[in-house]
């Protein structure tokens, strides 16, 4: 018998992060033999440049090339948005979608869809104009918001590392409905990760969301929304054994 071919874990990050918000767990996870790399998706770092979907998949096909193996396509919280486009645009290029704590939405929908599960979510303090939206850490109060909400769990110097990263996170690319078919995207398997810690995409939201469009398996961590940072042996560990049954799968 012939063993399941390696797929490698392609990440794509959620609204105002980068490929760097992966750096802690992706040696775990080349440390046990798998190929592992991030996407950096286009921001708005001086707040005036439109940033499309297109230019988003143009970054994402960068990424997974034509002719490559398929590749275990995650998408975190915003980050699901655009593994779906993906999905649907190169279904050839993906073995498996993984959604951790991330926005899996129907047909017709953009990242601003999301259900109204729950309103009681306190925010850090946000800045937009026409173009972005981000969230200013001009002080402590403003740090420890952001940690509270994106970073929960995490060591202060990891969430202060990360902190400092964040970018302006355009409103074109997120606003953009996609097209969802079922010989497409539907025709890909796809599981989710629930963060039962979240402050930011609450338990509630995500279960919501995993059960409007039904996924193979639904994994739980308790982790708060970046477990990639506070917890990234347990994600890594979970992230290896669904990439096994997923090559299982495949034969």
């Amino acid at each position: 018998m012939n063993c399941p071919e390696p797929l490698p874990f392609v990440f794509v990050p959620g609204a105002y992060h980068g490929a760097w918000c992966f750096e802690k767990m992706l040696p775990l996870l080349r440390r046990a033999g798998a190929e592992a790399r991030g996407v950096d998706l286009p921001l708005c770092p001086d707040k005036t440049t439109p940033v499309t979907m297109e230019d988003c998949l143009a970054a994402m096909e960068r990424a997974i090339p034509a002719g490559g193996p398929p590749v275990l396509l995650c998408g975190h919280s915003m980050g699901g948005h655009f593994v779906s486009a993906f999905a649907e645009r190169w279904p050839e290029r993906v073995a498996s979608l993984v959604y951790i704590s991330a926005t899996l939405l129907p047909d017709g929908c953009s990242a601003f869809d999301l259900p109204p599960v729950e309103k009681t979510r306190i925010k850090p303090r946000q800045q937009h104009n026409e173009v972005c939206k981000w969230y200013p850490v001009d002080s402590e109060e403003d740090f420890v918001a952001v940690w509270n909400y994106f970073y929960s769990g995490c060591a202060r110097q990891d969430a202060a590392w990360a902190a400092a990263r964040l970018q302006p996170q355009p409103f074109g690319s997120i606003g953009t409905k996609n097209h969802l078919t079922a010989g497409r995207f539907g025709s890909l398997p796809r599981d989710y990760v629930v963060c039962t810690r979240d402050p930011c995409n609450s338990p509630a939201l995500q279960r919501a969301m995993a059960a409007a469009m039904p996924c193979r398996r639904m994994y739980e961590i308790p982790s708060g929304h970046s477990p990639f940072l506070a917890m990234p042996q347990q994600l890594a560990a979970l992230l290896l054994g669904l990439r096994r049954d997923a090559a299982q799968d495949r034969h």
